[in-house]
């Protein structure tokens, strides 16, 4: 009899574990996540990514000034041809097309202001921190960055040399096929460090001056 009631008293126990309700942790989609469905509506993907605070000590919700958001109603698809780019300072995003509410599915939201700045729009100087944060995602690439390591070095200044003499070949991804999205800089190749539409020595150098800038 004891038996039986103890088999009986577990599967209560394991019953109430299923019933319990998810937890507002598991459940939990972003600070601004409520604010967003407001003004946009539920989206389908929707990830803060990242949260930039007023004091880098308090990192209580409250103290939070701006976040990196990627959000879309379109299923993301790492081999979709149709894709587009924005330049941000000397960061290229480059995504698929054709999502909503933004045609490259970044944003800022200005806890200030309570709103939702499109990527695009964005003056990157105002948002100390955004373009490290952008270093983080996944498709975000830095112009002039010729090894891929998300960061600037002399070995990038090096390879532009030796690919315009013809030593090594520019990585074969350095020509920008993407399509520049409405309201964005447009860059033709990830190696024009100067913007100035073509792959010169002057790439090289520009790299050079911006190490040098930052060893002072």
């Amino acid at each position: 009899m004891k038996k039986i009631v103890s088999i009986l008293l577990v599967c209560v126990f394991m019953l109430s574990l299923t019933m319990v309700p998810a937890s507002s942790e598991s459940s939990f989609r972003g600070w601004f996540y409520s604010e967003y469905i407001k003004q946009y509506g539920t989206p389908t993907h929707y990830t803060e990514c990242y949260y930039h605070y007023q004091d880098s000590e308090n990192f209580d919700s409250s103290n939070i000034a701006w976040a990196l958001i990627f959000c879309t109603e379109e299923v993301m698809d790492d081999f979709v041809d149709n894709r587009h780019y924005c330049v941000v300072g000397d960061r290229v995003i480059v995504e698929s097309a054709d999502m909503w509410p933004y045609a490259i599915p970044y944003a800022v939201y200005d806890k200030e202001k309570n709103e939702f700045i499109n990527i695009v729009e964005v003056d990157y100087n105002n948002y100390e921190g955004l373009l490290e944060a952008l270093d983080n995602e996944k498709f975000v690439y830095m112009i002039g960055d010729m090894d891929s390591d998300k960061k600037l070095s002399i070995i990038d200044s090096t390879m532009i040399q030796q690919a315009l003499v013809g030593m090594i070949e520019f990585p074969e991804n350095d020509e920008n096929v993407a399509w520049c999205v409405q309201g964005s800089e447009k860059l033709d190749y990830f190696s024009d460090v100067d913007r100035d539409g073509e792959r010169t020595v002057m790439d090289a150098t520009a790299i050079q001056m911006k190490l040098a800038q930052l060893d002072s």
